[in-house]
């Protein structure tokens, strides 16, 4: 459900996509990084019908995360095509072992698809 992207298939999975992309930036030594998985994998299941999921690894694809990080890894970005969307900021909470709960970017999420559709239905309409 979650594909790993890189430097050769990231823009043109973005662009393609029918529907928008929520972006995981991540290392495999970074220790929050690994407390966020279990948590992304359950949002990402949760709205895979209307969002799709990715995760690019910051360290082998060091150039293409760059500009995407906020401040460093894990960073969660929404896409709609390939162009960033939304930053979901990473919560200042040190009680949480990963920073982004579930309820943190189901919150995110579905604050986005719902001014995502109010934005597509109004262009449709004009």
């Amino acid at each position: 459900m979650i594909k790993k992207l890189n430097s050769s298939n990231f823009k043109s999975t973005l662009e393609n996509s029918s529907k928008p992309c929520v972006v995981k930036f991540y290392s495999r030594d970074c220790y929050l990084c690994r407390g966020l998985a279990p948590v992304f994998e359950s949002i990402a299941y949760k709205y895979a019908s209307r969002l799709n999921f990715y995760m690019v690894d910051s360290i082998e694809e060091e150039a293409l995360s760059e500009p995407y990080l906020d401040g460093g890894v894990p960073t969660i970005q929404v896409f709609y095509k390939d162009i960033p969307a939304v930053l979901i900021e990473y919560p200042e909470d040190p009680n949480q072992v990963s920073g982004y709960s579930r309820d943190y970017l189901d919150q995110w999420l579905y604050f986005y698809l719902v001014s995502y559709s109010v934005i597509k239905d109004g262009i449709k309409n004009d």
